[in-house]
């Protein structure tokens, strides 16, 4: 494919990639992570977030007012409910999480068929750095709802690729849970292509915390 064409592809991606990002974020408050959702929690845009550490949940069962509760998930990812004591939910989508709870009170011969409902009152703050050669350097939030976000995704909210970004080396230093740093390098033409049918299979995700430096090319 002629170097013109695959330039000009390249740039249809990743506009392809913004314009879905937009879409699945279409709540009130973008990027605000300390702002409360106002959609329900269980409405479309919500049925692939994993319930994440700080996140502020409401647990509540029908017709049992006294199971009520409403906290922040721990750093381990845990809340205590009224009759189970501690319990993990951290990691599990809301649908997970209502089933989870709903079937600790049947095995703990509470509560027969109990109705459990799980919302999300506000969204724990997950931001993501973006560092180098682009437009807009900056450390930003992640839109409500998400858990990550897409390597192109995030370099298009840090205004682009400036042009003396070398796009080949792009590193992402994560950190992991034992503290120890891990750097991955990424290559925007591996992301950004494929030869089978111009649509793009490899992708990078970008987490809360993360770090990503796009370094500058030298001639």
């Amino acid at each position: 494919m002629p170097k013109f064409f695959r330039h000009r592809l390249r740039r249809a991606i990743t506009a392809h990639s913004i314009i879905l990002i937009a879409m699945s974020s279409l709540t009130p408050g973008f990027g605000a992570a300390d702002t409360p959702a106002e959609t329900e929690s269980e409405g479309p845009a919500l049925d692939n977030y994993l319930l994440a550490p700080f996140d502020s949940v409401a647990v509540t069962v029908f017709d049992e007012p006294d199971l009520a509760t409403t906290q922040r998930i721990t750093a381990r990812g845990e809340i205590t409910v009224p009759l189970l004591g501690t319990v993990t939910i951290g990691g599990l989508s809301i649908e997970e999480a209502k089933e989870s709870l709903a079937k600790s009170f049947v095995e703990e011969e509470f509560l027969r068929a109990p109705e459990v409902f799980v919302t999300i009152e506000e969204f724990s703050p997950k931001r993501i750095t973006v560092l180098g050669e682009v437009s807009e350097p900056s450390s930003f939030s992640l839109p409500m709802g998400a858990n990550y976000l897409e390597v192109e995704a995030a370099i298009a909210m840090a205004g682009g690729f400036t042009d003396i970004a070398k796009k080949s080396s792009i590193r992402v230093t994560r950190k992991a849970s034992d503290g120890r740093e891990k750097v991955s390098v990424i290559d925007m033409d591996d992301v950004l292509t494929d030869d089978s049918d111009g649509f793009a299979t490899t992708r990078f995700k970008i987490f809360p915390g993360d770090i990503l430096y796009v370094p500058r090319r030298y001639f």
